[in-house]
């Protein structure tokens, strides 16, 4: 059958959305081989933001900011006040996004010629975020109370006067304020310092005891008098024999120490709990794992086993959590009374296993006993909620540590072996994706570069470089471990700040099976940046399964 003029139409219109859905799919997924232009404010995208969902959403929403102006059928935004607490701006339009998201347009004038454009994101799983573009083709970003109104503080209800004091607000979401930002391309200045040298190296287990200064050199300046070193346990603390200083050049921070022979001191140089150096800006610098091990002598004392420390988990949860769980698995003996773990299900080499007794604290706890003939057993707690995680002690009084999915089972990967014969059997399952992370069973009752995570000890180049040759074609990170090959988690900061890649390109390890290197191809005059793992993708890892911590890099080439 012959198609008519209009059919032939139809078809050619939808040919050619396809191939525009394609093309826009294809430049967002691989930013590297976009065209290459001077883009506008408008297009600027913030420098660290990481998250995979926003960057598929960022690339929707800017089009409409750079292409908005106000009109009479523009979507107008309604300041109302419906509280004492807050002032309420009802956004107008709402747009269905996918259909588990919706975006929200508005409009606030202030006066002719002055005004501020809102677009915001709900989506059911939690995630809110809006930007913003005012008259002057200015980007900026918030996050806050957008279903699909958004609140503001009760300072500023009867101040909303300009665009300028719109941006000076501080939106309010549940007990979180966050304030505009101006968002920038990603620059040495904007983004946040890094430890790009340590003395000593971390990872090292022969340090010199001799050493007198445990020394930590940032990308950029730092502000003085201010630090924190977030000790991994007393255990690990040296003996200072003087106070904490910066060097005059602001970048390197000098702790005067006495070290021991034997010992194994573990550092996190700011933390989740603690963000204490900044650069002059202000910016908290990205936390740092420093563990290394002296050298030992014939005279040397042996660092005493802690059953108390789990020195690796700093985060709050987890703290409390251990801190009421260790005195449990300390006084355990086995009995008939004693909880039993039962293994449930097998399929092929995974096992799910059912820990039978439960109990509320900061989270559930369930709690199994496996026995092993008469003297080989293993005791495990593990913790259901937003501190997932499970604990262990064997008969020899060693703690073990692991995450694994517990609520309430416990899933093991028995790594070929048909059956769990003895506690050995068990601990030594291999390494389990969970959800958010993948980890074998640690012995944590001491703390050693082995059990420690992996982290980025060098880049080529320097993260912080201002003068990189643009001619570069790989970039390298080594990290102070041995890592497992094929597997990597390089994470752009918004996509105008990563380099030129190839599709699907992950990288290669050297030799040492520490070093990974990316191809790429840079330009002149630009500034790069990118995560080496981040909160959304951890895929570098050492061979026992331990992600790394993760690190920003970021330079920029000479014109």
């Amino acid at each position: 059958m012959r198609r008519t003029d209009s059919q032939t139409t139809v078809t050619r219109t939808r040919r050619a959305r396809l191939l525009w859905v394609f093309v826009v799919a294809f430049v967002t997924v691989f930013p590297g081989f976009a065209k290459e232009d001077d883009a506008p404010k408008a297009r600027e995208i913030a420098e660290t933001e990481s998250s995979i969902f926003t960057r598929r959403w960022v690339p929707y929403v800017m089009p409409l900011l750079e292409a908005f102006r106000p009109g009479a059928d523009s979507p107008k935004a309604t300041l109302r006040t419906t509280s004492p607490s807050y002032a309420w701006v009802a956004l107008t339009d709402a747009r269905e996004l996918t259909p588990e998201s919706w975006v929200f347009h508005g409009c606030l004038k202030f006066g002719d010629r002055e005004w501020v454009y809102v677009i915001t994101l709900s989506s059911h799983s939690g995630f809110n975020i809006m930007y913003a573009i005012d008259q002057s083709g200015a980007i900026y970003k918030s996050y806050g109370h957008v279903c699909p109104v958004l609140a503001l503080g009760k300072e500023q209800q009867n101040t909303l006067q300009s665009a300028a004091d719109f941006l000076k607000t501080r939106t309010v979401n549940g007990m979180l304020q966050f304030a505009w930002e101006r968002v920038t391309k990603a620059s040495l200045e904007t983004t946040p310092p890094v430890v790009v040298r340590t003395v000593p190296e971390a990872g090292v287990t022969d340090v010199d005891p001799g050493l007198t200064e445990i020394a930590v050199t940032f990308s950029k300046e730092m502000q003085d008098q201010t630090w924190s070193w977030d000790w991994c346990g007393k255990e690990f603390i040296p003996r200072t024999t003087g106070a904490p200083v910066f060097r005059p050049d602001r970048r390197t921070f000098v702790l005067p120490v006495g070290l021991a022979a034997g010992r194994t001191y573990a550092v996190w140089i700011n933390s989740a709990d603690a963000d204490g150096f900044k650069d002059a800006s202000g910016r908290s610098a990205v936390p740092f794992l420093l563990v290394f091990r002296t050298k030992p002598s014939n005279e040397a004392v042996t660092q005493r086993e802690s059953h108390i420390q789990l020195t690796t988990e700093h985060t709050p949860a987890m703290k409390r959590w251990t801190a009421e769980m260790l005195p449990v698995l300390e006084a355990f003996e086995p009995s008939a009374e004693a909880p039993r773990a039962l293994v449930r299900d097998k399929e092929g080499e995974r096992v799910k296993i059912e820990l039978t007794h439960g109990q509320w604290g900061h989270g559930y706890h369930y709690r199994g006993y496996f026995g092993f003939g008469e003297k080989d057993w293993i005791y495990v707690v593990a913790a259901s909620g937003s501190s997932s995680g499970a604990l262990a002690i064997d008969q020899d009084r060693r703690i073990y540590r692991s995450y694994a999915r517990v609520s309430p089972y416990l899933f093991v990967s028995l790594s070929g072996k048909a059956e769990l014969r003895s506690a050995a059997d068990f601990l030594s399952s291999c390494p389990l994706r969970t959800w958010d992370r993948r980890c074998c069973w640690d012995d944590v009752s001491e703390m050693s570069p082995a059990t420690a995570a992996p982290v980025v000890v060098r880049t080529q180049p320097a993260s912080g470089a201002a003068d990189v040759d643009p001619n570069l074609n790989e970039v390298a990170v080594t990290f102070s471990k041995d890592m497992q090959k094929g597997t990597s988690s390089w994470e752009p900061c918004g996509n105008e700040n990563f380099p030129k890649v190839r599709v699907m390109e992950k990288g290669r390890y050297l030799d040492d099976s520490r070093t990974c290197a990316l191809p790429v191809k840079l330009d002149p005059g630009r500034t790069y940046a990118l995560w080496i793992n981040s909160a959304n993708a951890d895929e570098f890892m050492d061979t026992g399964g331990r992600s790394s911590v993760p690190y920003l890099l970021v330079f920029q080439t000479r014109k």
